[in-house]
């Protein structure tokens, strides 16, 4: 959703294919080929992920082999030389994706070159493969649209719930300041961290919750607690202006527990806390 969130507000056509979802995800994949897309893109971790991409790519591929296959995510960005060489991948974004992926769209449809769009890498027509420069860390993520949920059936994204009601992920940051070993965060955001304003945050709760009815949320974010005072700003808006409301974190770090001051652990059982998941550093 964050992938496509530019290119649909600038009018895009969009489709969004998931695997887990999806039982008839290999004909619903069919007939967006059929219409000769710009562009087919994929996300991929290290692990099982890379089978069912490779799956999907050499569909594309053979079905016409001119159809650009783009491959994002976390495997690309940390092992981009070797994910290259696989002949069903023509591109690759590096990092953070939606301002390459939206600045290569552009490129695509005006068939402009693609050596000036930061944070890719691909092979050029005699099959070279060329790394571009890379993209620096998104400034301000309150510049990014908000997610076109309208592409996907949401029901069928419900997270793992508090009280068997419907749930939602939300992220209100990207990146963390620290250096732990066993972590992606270091290669990918490089020791920063960057977050939506208090503001935003509590736009994107307040649209969820007008537009789906869903009141409970799991931040997802890579260090939820980064910023203490900002985390007590948010809890603060959510007791006064929302009702009902459960949430959970994915990442709080344990030195981040012990710094919370009465005011905030208070404001952690009146906001609606459910969870917060520790890290294992």
């Amino acid at each position: 959703l964050g992938i496509a969130s530019i290119p649909v507000k600038e009018s895009h056509n969009v489709v969004i294919i998931d695997q887990r979802v999806d039982n008839q995800w290999k004909e619903k994949l069919v007939k967006c080929l059929e219409d000769n897309p710009l562009i087919f893109g994929t996300s991929c971790m290290t692990g099982p992920q890379i089978k069912y991409a490779i799956e999907v790519s050499k569909i594309v591929k053979e079905f016409n082999s001119n159809i650009p296959v783009m491959w994002g995510g976390l495997h690309p960005t940390l092992a981009p030389e070797q994910t290259i060489k696989n002949s069903f991948i023509d591109i690759l974004t590096i990092g953070q994706g939606e301002e390459s992926f939206a600045e290569l769209v552009h490129a695509l449809k005006n068939g402009s070159d693609l050596s000036k769009i930061k944070g890719i890498v691909y092979k050029n027509a005699g099959g070279k493969v060329i790394f571009n420069e890379s993209r620096s860390m998104i400034d301000d993520l309150n510049r990014l649209p908000d997610l076109p949920y309208h592409l996907i059936d949401i029901k069928k994204y419900y997270a793992a719930d508090f009280r068997g009601r419907p749930s939602i992920i939300l992220t209100t940051s990207r990146g963390c300041p620290y250096r732990c070993s066993f972590c992606i965060d270091p290669a990918v955001y490089k020791m920063k961290w960057k977050a939506y304003s208090t503001e935003r945050v509590i736009e994107k709760m307040r649209h969820i919750i007008d537009t789906y009815n869903i009141k409970d949320f799991y931040f997802q974010d890579d260090n939820f607690g980064t910023d203490l005072n900002r985390v007590k700003k948010i809890l603060k808006i959510i007791v006064e202006e929302f009702d009902d409301i459960k949430w959970g974190t994915l990442g709080i770090r344990a030195d981040a527990i012990i710094r919370m001051d009465e005011e905030l652990l208070d404001l952690l059982e009146k906001s609606g806390c459910s969870n917060i998941d520790i890290g294992t550093e």
